[in-house]
């Protein structure tokens, strides 16, 4: 079981939407993560802790780890906190998240960049694994680019 929402606008950090990240794995995953203010995260918050606690219940176990969760505060380089949450999405490789520009209209070759201003959707599942805990993932389904930065390979 899973929800799927769709997210405010927000800033891309290390986005890996036109083509999947192999570093750390062969297959690769299509991944970023979403600077959006605090008081637009909170729907987005609320429903990822929802499904975590339904998911619990669910097992029915005394006594559980709890995995991460896929956000976090974001920080300034004196490590306080700046008002704003990173929501973090990921999804394998052979699910592609379709991508569109401001209008609705798809981006079929597209070089997506930090800094982009994006809107993701996603969907939010639980899962409990013995290594790691109990916790929620949030899979990248879709992706709407609100302003574009473009990016080539080569620094």
């Amino acid at each position: 079981m899973s929800k799927t929402f769709t997210t405010p606008k927000g800033v891309a950090h290390y986005p890996y939407i036109s083509a999947p990240d192999t570093k750390f794995d062969e297959q690769g995953h299509y991944k970023v993560n979403l600077c959006i203010p605090k008081e637009e995260a909170e729907p987005i918050i609320e429903q990822i802790k929802g499904e975590l606690v339904a998911g619990i219940k669910a097992l029915k176990e005394a006594k559980l780890k709890q995995a991460p969760l896929p956000f976090e505060d974001e920080k300034d380089d004196d490590d306080e906190p700046t008002g704003n949450v990173i929501i973090k999405f990921k999804s394998k490789a052979a699910y592609k998240p379709a991508i569109f520009d401001s209008k609705g209209t798809p981006m079929l070759n597209s070089n997506i960049y930090a800094g982009s201003v994006l809107k993701v959707n996603g969907s939010i599942a639980f899962y409990n694994s013995p290594a790691v805990g109990a916790g929620t993932t949030l899979r990248l389904r879709a992706v709407q680019v609100i302003e574009y930065v473009e990016g080539s390979s080569g620094a």
